[in-house]
């Protein structure tokens, strides 16, 4: 999953250096478990959704945390629809701040949140 553009920054930022490590570590780990990998992006969910209320709420002297906003709407929001719904998943796991959801048997529309 990725939510930033990374074309929009300089050219061999730290930035998009560790974007691309992550993807090829998540790749090798993949290929290890003999799973398919999807690389999908959320920057539209994520500027609009994290990033825009962010610059709003601090030009008004608000220090939000944009983490919290993109967890709720990009990971636990649209990360895990697209996933229930266009990959069918039966399972979803996340990274730090870890939560798995899986398809209880008959729920075909519904991830449920584990515990």
């Amino acid at each position: 999953m990725s939510n930033w553009n990374a074309s929009d920054e300089a050219s061999g930022t730290t930035y998009c250096e560790q974007s691309e490590k992550d993807a090829t570590d998540a790749q090798t780990i993949a290929d290890f478990l003999n799973i398919e990998m999807k690389r999908v992006g959320f920057q539209s969910e994520y500027w609009h959704g994290v990033f825009e209320p962010f610059v709003e709420g601090f030009s008004h002297g608000q220090t939000l945390n944009p983490d919290v906003g993109c967890n709720q709407i990009v990971k636990f929001g649209a990360m895990r629809d697209y996933a229930m719904k266009k990959l069918k998943a039966d399972y979803i796991a996340t990274g730090h701040y870890a939560r798995l959801w899986h398809r209880r048997c008959g729920d075909d529309d519904i991830l449920h949140s584990s515990s």
